[in-house]
């Protein structure tokens, strides 16, 4: 038995519309001169995510990590919570007022904010890691990726 925890198509549902690499295809697929090829970089869009759910693909997202948050990122996370414009220069560091890579464990000081269905569609709409998955090694960190 297989205990490789890997990513379902209702997760990748999450963040339709943004980036996953192929990891693997099916070995029913190997003569198939499908859509995508391993390593490629593919859209996820619902012909994807019906590929994962009936198994023929293996993907990871391309997620940012909370990190790579930008000023207006910020501001814009602000406005949803308060529905007012920041008024200093320095939303992010205001508005996170811990680490970036403790974000997700310091949720619980900044729960209202994280509390608000709002704010989960913006950051996921943003391709952020809400979930863990770049540290649990079921999704890249975009950050880390070179580009051309």
């Amino acid at each position: 038995m297989n205990n490789e925890k890997k990513l379902t198509a209702q997760d990748l549902a999450l963040y339709y519309r943004g980036q996953a690499k192929l990891i693997r295809r099916a070995k029913k697929l190997d003569s198939f001169q499908g859509f995508a090829h391993v390593g490629q970089v593919v859209v996820i869009d619902s012909v994807l995510i019906a590929s994962v759910e009936q198994g023929l693909y293996v993907v990871k997202p391309i997620l940012r990590p909370l990190s790579d948050m930008t000023e207006d990122e910020a501001r814009n996370v602000y406005k949803i919570t308060t529905g007012e414009d920041y008024p200093a220069n320095d939303a992010k560091s205001e508005v996170f007022a811990v680490q970036d890579e403790e974000f997700l464990s310091a949720q619980m000081e900044i729960g209202a904010m994280m509390g608000q269905p709002a704010v989960w569609r913006y950051l996921l709409s943003r391709h952020f890691d809400l979930f863990g998955w770049i540290e649990s090694g079921l999704a890249i960190d975009k950050t880390k990726i070179e580009t051309k």
